[in-house]
């Protein structure tokens, strides 16, 4: 879990989130690729571009492990699959969470530092205190 969190860590603007996306499938592809080539080549090829609203990536990257997991039991997993998965939940995702979770945020977040604002301008004893400590410096 908190290798989701982590998904930007690394952005940047080639692969924007692909980085954080392939550190984030490492457990997944380690227990199902103990060693060799094959790990590698599965890692290599989850650095490609990648993007989406990172508080539902989890829900994509349980896609992608269940891919790989099909691919490791044997299917024919064809490697355009787990691109256009990874595209199109990546878009998928990102347009609700954008739209609905990230304005309440901004109004919470807002409404917070308001409300801390006018407790402070009420905080009369405080303000005293203050005021008498910055005066005598000022008379100097």
């Amino acid at each position: 879990m908190l290798r989701t969190h982590l998904l930007q860590a690394t952005w940047n603007y080639e692969r924007q989130q692909g980085l954080g996306w392939a550190w984030s499938l490492q457990p997944v592809i380690e227990r199902l690729y103990p060693r060799g080539q094959a790990r590698t080549e599965r890692l290599a090829e989850h650095t490609a571009y990648f993007n989406t609203q990172p508080t539902l990536a989890s829900v994509a990257l349980g896609a992608a492990a269940a891919l790989e997991e099909q691919r490791a039991n044997g299917d024919p997993v064809d490697p355009d699959v787990m691109a256009r998965v990874k595209g199109v939940l990546g878009s998928a995702l990102a347009g609700p969470v954008d739209h609905f979770v990230m304005p309440r945020r901004y109004v919470t977040s807002t409404t917070a530092a308001s409300k801390a604002q006018l407790s402070s301008a009420f905080d009369k004893p405080r303000r005293v205190a203050m005021a008498s400590a910055i005066l005598p410096m000022s008379s100097c």
